[in-house]
């Protein structure tokens, strides 16, 4: 028993170094949003490193933003920016849910901006950036002027002169304002754009009722990188690929998949590529795009995504590792029992 014992940390010890000594994404990201509290057990001995940013909820002003007078949640903050992560605080601009707080349809838009601008300095103390939530001309029944457009790039500079770092959602909203001809409305000068449901709307519904492909390529005729975040059940190993492949392919900056983001994060499990070796090229029906170790391949009708070569290897051969792991742990735990039956008799 102490042999398997002793073989089965060997192969733990040698599966996290393969995972953890993974060299960077090339520029892409691996990031995570969480909106609940340190409470959750989930969220605890967590491999942060695994992540390059974090987008955390602060709580709502009508509780005096809550988790940062956590100390717990401080702590998992420190923690993760230990492991190397960026922290992004979550701000409500055009959503207006946060209890509490200023809405703009609502209040006169000095105060508001006041208001966004204090919310700021405060979020900036324990984080490396903001994130900017509901942005465009109209959201949940409410129609913003183009002046609104105006004031939130107010608020974007604001955040760069405090030292931050800018994310702001959603960039079908922004559509909205492309369609009507008002470019100069988009905040340009954010660090990135979240795409939400890029490919899977829920964990149940892909995005086919709407055109991913002309958010992106506006996208990237303006210099805006990135961050897809698709929904779907963890386990749903296909479903995972077909978004993971299809951002790899567009040329997205960075990459999420979560069933719920008040749920604990999910830890993904993404295949090492390399830097691009060119654009996507389409092929039968299909895209595909070369990269350094594998060649990725993203079928749209199929809602199918692959990858073929060194990376996929690679992928095969880490699995492996964690189900032999896996076996000799439940051995180790029926030998354990067994002998803790023999002696009790």
């Amino acid at each position: 028993m102490k042999k398997v014992c002793y073989i089965l940390i060997l192969i733990i010890l040698f599966s996290s170094v393969h995972v953890s000594s993974r060299p960077s994404q090339e520029l892409f990201l691996t990031y995570g949003i969480y909106y609940g509290q340190a409470t959750d057990i989930k969220m605890r001995n967590r491999n942060w490193s695994q992540f390059d940013l974090m987008i955390l909820h602060p709580g709502i002003p009508q509780t005096d933003y809550k988790n940062l007078d956590d100390p717990a949640f401080l702590i998992m903050m420190q923690t993760m920016r230990d492991a190397g992560v960026e922290i992004y605080l979550y701000q409500d601009i055009g959503c207006e849910k946060d209890s509490g707080g200023l809405y703009y349809s609502q209040t006169e838009r000095e105060d508001w901006i006041k208001f966004k601008k204090r919310e700021i300095n405060l979020f900036m103390r324990y984080a490396d950036g903001i994130f900017f939530d509901c942005i465009g001309p109209a959201y949940g029944g409410h129609t913003y002027s183009e002046q609104f457009g105006r004031d939130v790039q107010e608020l974007v500079d604001h955040a760069h002169y405090s030292g931050g770092k800018v994310i702001v959602s959603n960039l079908w909203m922004l559509m909205d304002w492309v369609e009507s001809g008002n470019l100069d409305l988009i905040p340009y000068e954010a660090e990135y754009v979240l795409l939400e449901g890029a490919w899977s709307m829920t964990p149940h519904q892909y995005s086919d009722d709407w055109d991913p492909l002309s958010a992106i390529f506006f996208a990237r005729s303006n210099n805006l990188k990135i961050l897809g975040l698709d929904f779907g059940e963890e386990e749903d190993r296909e479903r995972f690929m077909y978004c993971y492949c299809a951002s790899r392919v567009f040329g997205f900056s960075g990459f999420y998949y979560a069933e719920d983001l008040y749920e604990p994060v999910n830890e993904l499990d993404v295949p090492f590529l390399g830097a691009p070796l060119g654009d996507y090229v389409p092929e039968n029906g299909s895209y595909t795009r070369e990269f350094r170790k594998g060649t990725v391949y993203v079928n749209f009708q199929a809602h199918k995504g692959w990858i073929e070569g060194e990376a996929a290897a690679e992928e095969a051969s880490a699995s492996a590792i964690l189900v032999l792991a896996g076996i000799l742990l439940g051995l180790y735990q029926v030998r354990k029992a067994e002998k803790a039956t023999k002696d009790h008799t």
